[in-house]
């Protein structure tokens, strides 16, 4: 199971129609459930805080909330949760201003021993409709 984790409502709504799949929201009715359901799914930041998806494998998150230590190790601490046999990946999408800007919040992670992997940016831009 792969989550993507996002802050702008109307980011997480794009992808989840680029990609078809379920977007979790405050206004989300039975949240847990459809994650449970849904192998990809999107998901704001309401699935930060005390979830736990025993299957989860992979996170990407695309937004975030500017140096927010708390929220990195929140998200990051969904894998820790997870029962899956699999190999567990977090992946953070930043553009390089936003590193320059909130790279701090990579160091609560180093802070706990995880080795960060930094790779430049492909040129070119990316951007969703």
């Amino acid at each position: 199971m792969k989550k993507d984790g996002v802050d702008k409502i109307v980011i997480g709504e794009r992808l989840a129609n680029l990609l078809g799949v379920p977007f979790i929201h405050g206004a989300t009715k039975n949240r847990i459930e459809i994650a449970k359901q849904s192998k990809i799914f999107i998901a704001s930041r309401v699935m930060e805080l005390g979830i736990s998806i025993k299957d989860l494998e992979h996170i990407i998150e695309v937004d975030f909330l500017y140096g927010s230590k708390r929220e990195e190790l929140q998200r990051t601490g969904r894998l820790f949760h997870s029962e899956s046999k699999e190999a567990k990946k977090h992946d953070i999408l930043m553009t390089k201003e936003e590193f320059e800007n909130y790279g701090k919040r990579l160091h609560s992670l180093v802070e706990k021993g995880f080795k960060i992997n930094l790779r430049p940016m492909v040129t070119g831009s990316f951007q969703i409709k």
